[in-house]
């Protein structure tokens, strides 16, 4: 999704972990064709929620805490004390559980047909991977939730239903099991969210649908006046921010469920935004242009904390640590993770 050292907050490079990925070579069965928007952004969830965790400064250069080489890192979730790297090479996947500390293997790698497409309710992470929807949980083997689908793209959940898009369409699902339900219409989605009792998905067409979870009454839209399509979305509360592709990005805010939204911050430079997360006083904005942004969410300044090219998707901020993407200076197409504390 998305060289000097890499990507998101801070500087210089160390000696990389290897955590087994380029010894345990990705199976090399045809898989469905990626059924993902030709559409060069990131694509994925929404980020990890908003939480409590101290906000990372990233005053200590950036290390190399995983090497995807050979193959792309997709994107990162986090899911207890455990970071989740999605990779993959031409049609063939594998979904990789490392210490976010060290950058040891967790757990064996889990193959998967084509790109994994991760995201995390903070215990387990979801993953759609080809025809099927999955649930990995720290220390045991992935259990399936949903099969025999077309094409899952994005997916979440709460405590009770599994929400994911597919073919124009938002579903639901219980956990527990049952049939699908198609709940919200959502063309060539961007990011998905929800709250209590609404479903969000944006898609390429500047848009952000809404409609309840349910899939009862009439959907409508966030009144949010985009000509871009929206990269990112992030939930804190009451209040919805999103990401958008406007050549100088802007950071949108907007009441949930409808809006309207206004314009919390925006970028100065021209550049591409590429993902976002929040804690409770900072924004992190990935910029593949430009590198990576903090904004206070107070003062609303905007700060530069590391410059590079190339680097994408959402990054995650977890017990003052920031983790993101970033190429590999080395090898063209191939990838990092990259850490940062402060």
């Amino acid at each position: 999704m998305r060289a000097g050292c890499l990507v998101v907050v801070a500087f210089g490079c160390s000696k990389p972990h290897t955590v087994g990925v380029a010894d345990a070579a990705l199976p090399a069965d045809s898989a469905p064709a990626d059924s993902s928007p030709a559409f060069d952004a990131s694509l994925d969830a929404k980020p990890d929620a908003y939480v409590t965790y101290a906000s990372p400064r990233c005053t200590t250069a950036p290390t190399v805490l995983f090497d995807a080489t050979p193959n792309t890192a997709g994107n990162i979730a986090i899911a207890s004390d455990v970071l989740y790297v999605g990779v993959f090479e031409g049609s063939a996947g594998m979904i990789v559980s490392i210490d976010p500390s060290t950058g040891e293997q967790v757990d064996p790698p889990f193959a998967t047909p084509g790109q994994p497409w991760l995201w995390s309710d903070g215990t387990d992470v979801i993953a759609t991977t080809g025809t099927a929807i999955w649930r990995l949980h720290p220390g045991a083997a992935p259990s399936e939730l949903v099969s025999g689908r077309t094409a899952p793209f994005l997916a979440i959940d709460d405590s009770q239903y599994l929400y994911w898009t597919e073919e124009g369409s938002v579903w639901r699902e219980a956990i527990a099991g049952g049939s699908a339900t198609s709940v919200l219409s959502c063309t060539d989605p961007t990011t998905l969210d929800t709250d209590a009792t609404n479903v969000y998905c944006a898609g390429i067409n500047s848009s952000i649908a809404v409609g309840a979870k349910d899939g009862t009454g009439t959907p409508t839209g966030v009144d949010c006046p985009l000509i871009y399509p929206v990269a990112s979305m992030v939930r804190d509360g009451s209040e919805l921010y999103a990401l958008d592709l406007y050549p100088m990005w802007r950071v949108w805010s907007a009441p949930t469920p409808t809006g309207p939204c206004t314009v919390f911050d925006q970028s100065t430079a021209y550049g591409r935004a590429e993902g976002l997360a929040a804690t409770s006083d900072t924004f992190y904005v990935v910029d593949s242009f430009a590198g990576v942004w903090t904004i206070d969410r107070t003062t609303m300044a905007a700060t530069a904390i590391y410059s590079e090219v190339g680097l994408g998707d959402n990054p995650i901020a977890w017990h003052g640590q920031l983790f993101f993407e970033a190429p590999n200076p080395n090898v063209a197409g191939q990838t990092y993770v990259m850490r940062c504390i402060d």
